[in-house]
């Protein structure tokens, strides 16, 4: 086997497209893939300073638009953005992500966006599962968690680093982790892994909040799995509590 032969198995692509009179970009394919199967494409161009600017020309909220994701209200992209910056990235108000650096940094800038495009397959593969590409459930538990501590700051998408590797989360609600689950197998399950990456001897309170708007039994059975591991509460357990002006713990 060559190099060129594995460079070409792995999903690299690589090609100088124009982008106005006497000037190109590099195209970049990258060896990572949506849910969908639909790859992970960014364009680089350079100035005459030699400063590159690194662009998604969109193509990454188009991609989630296209998949059902109800991202109109731009507050919806809150937990990208949040996962963007973290990854030394900008989404902008016109949905592109961008980041601009000199060539000097093109090697570190190439580490970050695959571990940025990374933890966005990772977060659509949470949603998916959650069966929440509306933002319902996640939304609602965000204004519950405002209701229930107004001084506790809330903060969307956070990731954790442990020693299997970062995971994500729907939030941050002061130093806890939390998560808004419909209570279907494949989101249980996720979220068991996840309780195990996240255990240890410093670890950090997690809160799993369980949907159980269309079957409260399916609920109650899911919380008792999950219960073993973290924290859980049953979505109108919590509505109840913050109806009654009263603290979750």
């Amino acid at each position: 086997m060559e190099c060129t032969e594995f460079f070409k198995a792995s999903g690299w692509r690589c090609a100088t497209v124009p982008v106005r009179a006497h000037q190109t970009c590099l195209y970049v394919s990258l060896p990572v893939s949506f849910a969908t199967g639909r790859p992970c494409d960014i364009y680089l161009l350079e100035d005459s300073a030699g400063r590159i600017t690194l662009s998604d020309d969109g193509d990454t909220l188009s991609h989630f638009h296209s998949a059902g994701f109800e991202l109109d209200d731009k507050r919806r992209w809150r937990g990208l953005a949040g996962i963007a910056n973290n990854h030394g990235l900008e989404l902008t108000d016109e949905g592109e992500l961008t980041a601009t650096f000199s060539r000097e940094k093109l090697p570190e800038v190439i580490n970050q966006l695959l571990q940025f495009f990374s933890a966005i397959i990772a977060w659509e593969k949470d949603r998916y599962e959650a069966g929440d590409q509306d933002y319902s459930l996640t939304q609602e538990v965000e204004r519950l968690l405002h209701v229930l501590e107004p001084g506790r700051e809330v903060t969307p998408s956070p990731t954790l680093s442990t020693p299997s590797g970062s995971v994500s989360f729907d939030f941050k609600w002061g130093d806890t982790y939390v998560d808004a689950i419909r209570p279907n197998a494949q989101s249980v399950n996720s979220r068991l892994r996840k309780a195990v990456m996240v255990q240890g001897e410093d670890a950090p309170e997690i809160l799993f909040v369980i949907d159980d708007r269309v079957s409260r039994t399916k609920a109650e059975s899911e919380l008792s799995v999950l219960g073993s591991l973290a924290s859980t509460t049953l979505l109108s357990d919590m509505q109840h509590r913050a109806g009654g002006g009263l603290n979750l713990h």
